[in-house]
């Protein structure tokens, strides 16, 4: 069970390091992009729409149950 339990830390430390990873990497990418104001305001209504789906899903969880 202890090797279990080794083998979810290491999957999850190469996830966040990858994550990290990723982001240095895109943010060279997408530095021309995000240098116009419209695009911050598209990334931003997307994660509003993302954060009103969450939210939707909980009420639903907490008001069905």
């Amino acid at each position: 069970m202890a090797v279990l339990y080794y083998v979810v830390y290491s999957l999850g430390h190469l996830q966040g390091a990858s994550f990290f990873l990723s982001r240095k990497h895109g943010r060279s990418r997408f530095i021309g992009l995000f240098k116009r104001p419209v695009a911050w305001k598209v990334l931003h209504a997307l994660i509003g729409c993302i954060m009103w789906y969450i939210a939707y899903g909980l009420y639903k969880e907490i008001r069905f149950s």
